[in-house]
C-alpha cells in the first residue's frame, strides 16, 4: 500500500524523531505488529500506544458506522433471442419450463417450442432466480414449478416428470437439494 507523502517539511518532535505531517488514521488500517511499530514511529513518548490502538478499535466497531449493504441481487426476467433478419425476440423467463446446455449454446424449452440462444449454461444460471430454477444435472436446469413428481427407478436413474410429461435425468448430488427446494416451495 502506498500514501503519498506531503512536501511539507518534517518536524521534530520533543523525543527526537521526526514526523511527517500524516494524519494518523490512515496508518490504523493495518492490523497486528506491523501498527505497533508504525505508531510508535508517529507518537511521541508521552502518548500511550495502547490508547491510541484501543481508540481506533472501539472507532472501527461504532455503532455510527453503517455496515456496507450490498444492493438485493437482480434475476433475468426476459431472455433475447436473435432471429433471421435481424427481429428480435423477448422470451419471458417465466415461460421456460427447462434449459438444456449445448456446448456454448443454450435450448430454452417452453411447451413445444424451442429457443437456441448463445451463451453457456453456468453463466445463465447465475443470473436465473434461485428460488424458481435449479440444476439438477450438469447439462440441465429445472424451473421448480414445472415439476410434477420425481421418480427413482434405480439409485443411477433418477427423473423428474415435467407437467408437460418431459422426463428430466436428475443426478445423484441434485437429488436431495431437488426435494429440499420442491418442499420449501410447496
Amino acid at each position: 500500500m502506498s500514501t503519498k507523502r506531503s512536501s511539507a517539511p518534517l518536524r521534530p518532535t520533543h523525543s527526537g524523531r521526526t514526523e511527517t505531517p500524516q494524519p494518523i488514521h490512515l496508518l490504523l488500517l493495518w492490523e497486528g505488529e506491523p501498527t505497533r511499530t508504525v505508531l510508535q514511529a508517529f507518537l511521541d513518548d508521552s502518548t500511550p500506544i495502547e490508547l491510541v490502538l484501543t481508540r481506533a478499535e472501539t472507532d472501527r466497531a461504532s455503532p455510527a458506522r453503517k455496515p456496507h449493504r450490498e444492493a438485493p441481487p437482480v434475476y433475468l426476467c426476459r431472455v433475447a433471442i436473435r432471429r433471421p433478419g435481424g427481429a428480435v425476440l423477448y422470451l419471458r423467463i417465466a415461460e421456460v419450463d427447462w434449459l438444456e446446455g449445448a456446448n456454448q449454446y443454450v435450448r430454452l424449452h417452453t411447451g413445444r417450442r424451442t429457443f437456441l440462444v448463445r451463451e453457456s449454461l453456468s453463466h445463465l444460471e447465475q443470473r436465473l432466480d434461485p428460488r424458481q430454477f435449479l440444476r439438477i444435472h450438469r447439462s440441465t436446469i429445472v424451473q421448480l414449478e414445472r415439476i410434477e413428481q420425481l421418480l427413482m427407478e434405480s439409485p443411477r436413474h433418477r427423473w423428474a416428470v415435467l407437467t408437460d410429461g418431459t422426463r428430466l435425468k436428475v443426478s445423484p448430488s441434485s437429488w436431495e437439494l431437488l426435494q429440499q427446494a420442491l418442499e420449501a416451495t410447496a
